[in-house]
């Protein structure tokens, strides 16, 4: 993808254009307010986003793994749940640099594994709710990362609800999904092609909102020699 346009006339194809025409917007000049909705098991696969994102969106409301480093990081006890225990550093800066613009959630839905041990496997409902709240207000809404372990329909309850939610807005606000299991999961809802856009891009996208290279675009935009 990054050598041929040096010798050949080079096009993007149409899935690529209507990705950077959905994208783009999220890192040029998004219409505001914009909030954007980052989940998912792993902080570690969301860092460069979330250090692009916060000073350009105007909330940032976690779920998933990536809250429970958060919440750890705030002093928040959380048992067993998933998280990135070597990033809980970067955690604590976040939330002391953007505590005006990061959410967390506040109760959850838990499974009890052992006697005194817990995991947060979803957002709770009062959170829930006060992130929709936050959404109801929002004119671009990005989100990634599932909210829960969607994997058991017991924990699948705060995304199909922010899915069916993003839905319900319809044409009012630009609404983008992203990741692999995000798109997956909203698919298996049957909603994909009820949603404002829903990225095939997967690392590539969170790279490209991420301000990070992507040699085939820079293929294309680079002009060839005469």
């Amino acid at each position: 993808m990054a050598a041929l346009p040096k010798y050949l006339p080079s096009y993007a194809g149409l899935c690529l254009q209507d990705e950077v025409k959905a994208l783009s917007p999220l890192v040029k000049n998004p219409p505001r307010p914009y909030v954007a909705v980052i989940g998912g098991a792993k902080l570690e696969d969301k860092v460069a986003l979330l250090e692009h994102l916060l000073p350009l969106a105007d909330k940032v409301l976690l779920g998933g793994g990536v809250a429970n480093t958060f919440l750890a990081a705030s002093g928040e006890p959380v048992s067993l749940s998933l998280l990135d225990p070597a990033l809980l550093g970067l955690a604590q800066n976040l939330l002391k640099q953007y505590k005006h613009k990061l959410e967390l959630p506040f109760d959850w839905r838990v499974d009890y594994p052992s006697p005194n041990t817990f995991r947060i496997l979803d957002v709770g409902p009062l959170s829930l709710g006060h992130y929709l709240t936050d959404l109801r207000q929002a004119k671009t809404i990005f989100w990634t990362g599932n909210l829960g372990y969607t994997e058991d329909p017991r924990f699948a309850k705060a995304s199909q609800i922010l899915a069916h939610y993003l839905v319900g807005r319809g044409d009012k606000v630009k609404t983008v999904v992203s990741g692999g299991d995000t798109v997956g999961f909203v698919d298996e809802l049957g909603l994909t092609k009820k949603m404002g856009f829903a990225s095939t891009g997967g690392g590539s996208t969170l790279a490209y909102l991420a301000g990070q290279p992507l040699p085939g675009l820079e293929a294309l935009e680079t002009k060839k020699p005469a």
